[in-house]
């Protein structure tokens, strides 16, 4: 089939979980179908020609500007007499209308994939052709969830309005297509539940468990490891809750832990809290596989969230023990004492790390079946088999009713 798949960003470099969820797939569907991927990029798309030579056509598209400082402000606060979400409005720009406008008007596709809520709005251009979206997270919840946990009133009051906003344009947005795809069950069962959806599927995460496997690397005793795009709020809220509230408990009981935030795009803020605290900041990173393999342990203290963690299937494919919040590791078959460590308040979090640091037999036992876990039910390959067979069965169903929208 031609496909096309409109990315909110070429997936290059894959250092998010959303652009590895989306470099991972393609790359293997790529083998069976044309693909045209279209996304910002603040290149013209020609440095990434040979990492994206599976595809057949590959457009990139310059990104919407992103003020700073007292711009940024005024944004957020124009944004109150906007119908749209302010997470959505940022992301739009005629340039992107403009590119897929035209590749709808010079080629003739059998699908239209949206890989990204915000440009909902832009497949909804491509009249009479089968449309799938796929949600990474369900984005009200994650607006909900930070407003619960925002600090003043009036931040709250602001994202318990972003929640409103965003919660009635996914709820419109999702009805724009033949079929929405969600990242875990749980998710799914919510889109169906709060938005009225049927045509729902789960296409889960995955990991590349040739790249991410055991290596013989010594560990560092004592080292813990966090990994994630620290320009994302939910894991700079975690940072933050670790860095104040647990990782001192963590000191008080194992005073030879050593704790490294792997990740993109570290705030000032975040950086100076970790140096206080004696934790390490990397920034961004070539290889997160190095710092996993130093580990003892792997860290995934998150109160925000949505769709489930590559994080945390990183590193049980790299057989590391995990200690998680429980939102953390929602959506995952993951079982708490078996094969990871589920702990909430912040005395029971540092009391489950330092379990894992001075009990080796622990740490093994939940790394191996980790391991396990991942290799029986969480490899890319069999997500992509999936979603292959999704695209016919939408293309073909959808077009058979005239491109009217289905359900099954």
């Amino acid at each position: 089939m031609n496909v096309l798949v409109l990315v909110r960003d070429l997936p290059w470099p894959p250092n998010t979980g959303a652009r590895l969820r989306t470099l991972n797939l393609l790359s293997r569907l790529a083998h069976r179908h044309r693909i045209t991927m279209v996304g910002y990029s603040r290149g013209d798309g020609a440095e990434y020609a040979s990492q994206a030579e599976e595809l057949h056509c590959l457009v990139a598209v310059p990104p919407p500007h992103q003020p700073s400082g007292l711009r940024m402000h005024a944004q957020l606060v124009a944004n109150v007499a906007s119908p749209l979400p302010y997470a959505v409005s940022k992301h739009l720009s005629i340039a992107m209308r403009q590119a897929v406008t035209a590749l709808l008007e010079e080629r003739e596709f059998d699908l239209v994939h949206c890989d990204s809520l915000p440009l909902a709005g832009y497949a909804a251009l491509a009249t009479g052709i089968p449309k799938v979206l796929t949600e990474h997270n369900v984005e009200a919840e994650l607006w909900q969830r930070r407003a619960k946990h925002a600090a003043g009133s009036l931040r709250r009051a602001f994202e318990r309005m972003q929640y409103v906003k965003m919660r009635r344009f996914e709820a419109s947005a999702c009805r724009l297509f033949d079929h929405c795809i969600a990242v875990s069950e749980l998710d799914a069962a919510t889109l169906r539940t709060a938005y009225g959806l049927r045509n729902v599927s789960v296409i889960l995460n995955g990991v590349d468990t040739d790249l991410f496997a055991p290596t013989q690397a010594p560990t560092v005793p004592g080292r813990l490891v966090f990994t994630g795009s620290m320009d994302w709020f939910p894991n700079e809220d975690a940072m933050h809750l670790f860095a104040s509230s647990i990782w001192p408990e963590i000191r008080r009981r194992c005073p030879h832990a050593s704790m490294a935030v792997v990740g993109r795009r570290p705030s000032q803020a975040l950086r100076r809290l970790c140096a206080d605290n004696g934790l390490v900041v990397t920034g961004e990173v070539p290889d997160v596989r190095p710092y996993l393999a130093e580990a003892e342990a792997v860290v995934v203290p998150l109160r925000i969230g949505g769709g489930t963690r590559l994080k945390i299937l990183e590193a049980m494919a790299m057989g590391k023990p995990v200690i998680s919040s429980t939102v953390g590791a929602e959506g995952l078959a993951v079982t708490n004492g078996r094969d990871i460590l589920l702990a909430d308040e912040p005395a029971e979090f540092a009391e489950a790390v330092a379990r894992v640091l001075t009990n080796p037999g622990l740490a093994r036992s939940l790394g191996a079946r980790g391991r396990e876990l991942v290799e029986r039910t969480y490899d890319w390959s069999a997500q992509a088999n999936a979603l292959h067979d999704l695209w016919l069965r939408v293309a073909g169903v959808a077009r058979a009713a005239h491109g009217a929208p289905v359900s099954w």
